[in-house]
């Protein structure tokens, strides 16, 4: 095995194939989920029959939470950690964002993972060395006005990679990915997904596997990488 590391979000759509491509790569996994517990024992049952060791737990970061215990009872599970990855989040299902879903998209995208990333960082500090990775947007760059607090809320994770790499170097590299259109809009008419497509210089939607396999650079890539954002986006944030 390769090490262990924990996910957040990991029945997501993004979050269930970064679970799926770290096993088939070797790793341990425990991932974090929020509502689907049906999906989350699916998944640590692949994760059984894979070969590896798997340990779903559920984890709302919109609520207080001791991520030092949290941290513990993952390597109680799956072992020594070696990695963190914050794919967690929330993404509002309309341009509607009153107060209150405005304040759990905050609390879900930042407030949460910048507490559970700092406990790993001092977790890993304290071993002389560990990684940390974050799953952001092209949203964070680009800031939709239709969608302030979840653009302003990834906007902010890029300045967390940066600070928590300044924080916790040289023995813990924090980076990030940040994937644009991975999969095509639901209910868009043709015309808007090709005058969508114009606007991305690759010429078309990226995959999930392109995202898993920039993220298993980040993990075992070099060390020398820290405090650094990889659009996986095809242009998109140009």
């Amino acid at each position: 095995m390769k090490g262990s590391v924990l996910v957040t979000g990991g029945t997501g759509y993004l979050g269930q194939a970064i679970v799926k491509g770290l096993s088939g790569a070797g790793y341990s996994v425990a991932f974090t989920y929020r509502n689907n517990g049906d999906l989350a024992v699916e998944l640590e049952h692949h994760l059984e029959t894979s070969g590896v060791r798997g340990f779903a737990l559920r984890l709302d970061l919109a609520e207080e939470t001791d991520f030092e215990s949290l941290l513990e009872r993952v390597e109680s599970k799956v072992g020594l950690l070696s990695s963190v990855i914050l794919s967690a989040s929330l993404f509002p299902r309309s341009s509607e964002e009153d107060e209150n879903l405005a304040r759990e998209i905050f609390r879900v995208n930042l407030e949460g993972p910048c507490l559970l990333a700092t406990a790993a960082g001092r977790l890993f500090s304290r071993r002389g060395k560990g990684r940390i990775l974050f799953v952001l947007d092209t949203a964070g760059e680009k800031i939709f006005p239709g969608l302030l607090a979840y653009s302003v809320s990834r906007a902010g994770g890029f300045a967390l990679v940066r600070g928590l790499a300044k924080k916790f170097g040289p023995a813990v590299q924090v980076n990030a990915v940040s994937p644009g259109v991975i999969r095509d809009p639901e209910g868009m008419a043709p015309e808007e997904k090709e005058k969508l497509f114009r606007k991305i210089p690759a010429g078309r939607t990226g995959t999930v596997d392109e995202v898993v396999r920039t993220l298993l650079f980040l993990l075992e890539g070099p060390s020398y990488i820290t405090g650094e954002v990889i659009g996986v986006d095809g242009g998109y944030g140009l």
